[in-house]
């Protein structure tokens, strides 16, 4: 019996630097933008393959004519947004994305979390006492919820001594 091999990023070779517009200099968007813009959009219609390695970012500035710093910035900002991914020895990748997040909910998102973070660092919480933390909640309300024992505001409610108007229960889906 022969097993089907799926073709994914990881067979191909790395991305040629020739499929990369190098920025527009006269444009007052900044060089990172324009080209984690690009980057984008050539994920978005599978111009990059998931799993499919970056150009070096020495390699990648030279042809785009930009500093490394622009690259770096661009790949940086690309991999803590879930694009990219990077592991020692292996190079800088395009990421195989899970969520289903609308870019235009990025912002809110990041705030939110952003507010969530410095309200436990107030706390005197460091970055393993925060992930933990959201960790449990998540699993506690995953586990609410696969239970069918309340809808999450009663939950959070019970759990974390929350009052949760009773306007919002009512309309909270289990």
């Amino acid at each position: 019996m022969s097993k089907t091999r799926v073709t994914t990023g990881a067979d191909l070779p790395a991305a040629s630097e020739s499929l990369f517009t190098p920025p527009d200099k006269s444009s007052a968007t900044p060089a990172w933008i324009q080209l984690r813009d690009e980057i984008v959009r050539m994920i978005s219609d599978g111009t990059l393959a998931y799993g499919q390695k970056m150009p070096t970012m020495r390699n990648l500035a030279k042809a785009l004519d930009v500093s490394v710093s622009v690259v770096n910035q661009t790949y940086r900002y690309l991999r803590v947004t879930g694009y990219l991914e990077s592991r020692q020895g292996s190079g800088v990748r395009v990421r195989v994305r899970t969520d289903t997040m609308d870019e235009s909910q990025f912002p809110e998102v990041t705030r939110l979390v952003t507010t969530f973070i410095d309200g436990c660092e107030a706390l005197g919480m460091g970055p393993l006492q925060i992930r933990e933390t959201v960790e449990f909640a998540l699993g506690s309300r995953e586990f609410a919820r696969e239970s069918g024992l309340e809808t999450r505001s009663e939950y959070s409610a019970r759990v974390y001594g929350q009052d949760v108007p009773q306007d919002v229960v009512k309309n909270q889906d289990r």
